[in-house]
């Protein structure tokens, strides 16, 4: 099995629109650009296998680079993907040109793991985000974040703020909302349970 790469190797082009990028697209590349405050954009191609294999493996999150042959190295987040959905085809990649020294806000999927011990006792789990923004560094922030649930009692919940995240990285919210929480049973559960 080939290694997964968070570097793409890219080769300049010119834009040369969709008769060009019909061109790149037969020859096995797919067609990209690069762009960011205070830059010009950049065009370059990639291997549309391992742009998906990477992609799946890291997320969206993740702080790739683009090496362009005989070129700069690029550090950019992927904005935008445009895949044929018929065919299952990578049509265009929009990254995002960033700098390494200034934070950025991003959306993180969040995992639950874990029985917690309300469930145990009747209650309900709600996972009430899939996602949450947070703020960092590019490269700081995680591709996701694993949430243990076990320990949750009935009507206990984890806000952002109970979050253990990397150091650099903050909630982007303001509010210290809930992302999961235990419902408690209805009492009229709760006493058929205690009368089993």
């Amino acid at each position: 099995m080939s290694e997964i790469l968070d570097t793409f190797k890219a080769t300049s082009r010119e834009p040369a629109g969709k008769s060009g990028a019909r061109k790149l697209r037969l020859a096995g590349q797919a067609p990209a650009i690069a762009y960011g405050k205070g830059r010009e954009p950049v065009y370059f191609s990639i291997d549309p296998k391992e742009f998906a294999k990477s992609r799946l493996h890291y997320g969206l999150s993740h702080l790739y680079f683009i090496d362009i042959e005989g070129g700069e190295k690029i550090p950019a987040l992927i904005q935008d993907v445009q895949v044929d959905a018929f065919r299952n085809k990578l049509l265009h990649v929009d990254f995002w040109s960033v700098d390494v020294n200034a934070p950025v806000s991003l959306s993180v999927p969040l995992e639950f793991t874990g029985r917690p011990k309300g469930v145990v006792k009747g209650g309900t789990f709600r996972g009430l985000r899939r996602s949450v923004m947070l703020t960092g560094l590019p490269g700081k922030i995680p591709d996701s974040l694993t949430i243990e649930t076990s320990h949750l009692d009935l009507s206990e919940s984890i806000c952002l703020e109970n979050l253990d995240l990397p150091e650099g990285v903050t909630p982007t919210a303001d509010d210290n909302h809930a992302v999961a929480m235990v419902v408690a049973p209805k009492a009229g559960r709760v006493k058929a349970e205690e009368d089993k």
